[in-house]
């Protein structure tokens, strides 16, 4: 990992295409808290969802226990560190002559992420609700220029960009307002990290990003 030693932001980020949340707790823990331990984060952002809502025989229900382990699981590694919940961007399929639809299971899965998070003390960012809600990726794939990929599950370059800057502006605005503790809210505005940017002379915070 290449570092500067003045302040800044470092991601490192442990994506896995087709990794659902409860994969992550059949990995080896002492190798992935040793890891942890190692890189010292200030901040686990944990992003899952999108891989569930296609899964066959996914069950929601007991989602929001599987979503609590994961975090107790990465915190075992990293316990002083704050954590993030990033909830899964819309995903459309094809109904038919009825044109794309938005997958019914996300709301479940959107909620018992929100419910992970709040029991757990971490922020939870809505990503779906920040997007425009049920459909709104079907309307990102139609935009010029596109902010979705055809297929409706995946964003374009330009589509990550745009809620990266969302995500950005909502986790600079609670620091500066201090106000860092995770607080119920409306849908899409529900964002915490408990932590503040760094300041000149700091060393850079180091930032876990583990999902699929």
């Amino acid at each position: 990992v290449v570092e500067r030693a003045g302040p800044g932001v470092v991601v490192d980020s442990l994506g896995v295409p087709g990794l659902r949340a409860e994969n992550l707790l059949q990995s080896e823990g002492a190798t992935l808290r040793d890891n942890l331990r190692r890189r010292r984060p200030d901040l686990l952002v944990v992003a899952f969802g999108t891989v569930e809502a296609n899964h066959p025989g996914f069950d929601p229900s007991g989602y929001s226990a599987v979503m609590q382990r994961v975090i107790e699981h990465l915190r075992g590694g990293a316990p002083a560190a704050s954590c993030l919940v990033l909830g899964p961007p819309d995903r459309c399929w094809r109904a038919g002559r009825a044109g794309w639809a938005s997958r019914p299971v996300l709301a479940r899965i959107v909620e018992a992420q929100r419910d992970a998070a709040a029991a757990t003390g971490c922020g939870f960012f809505d990503t779906r609700a920040v997007m425009g809600g049920p459909g709104s990726i079907d309307r990102w794939a139609r935009a010029s220029p596109r902010l979705a990929q055809r297929d409706r599950v995946h964003l374009s370059p330009l589509g990550y960009d745009r809620v990266a800057a969302l995500l950005e502006s909502a986790l600079l605005s609670v620091t500066s307002s201090g106000s860092g503790a995770p607080r119920r809210r409306p849908p899409g505005r529900e964002t915490g990290a408990r932590g503040s940017p760094a300041r000149s002379g700091e060393e850079p915070r180091r930032t876990r990003t583990p999902g699929p």
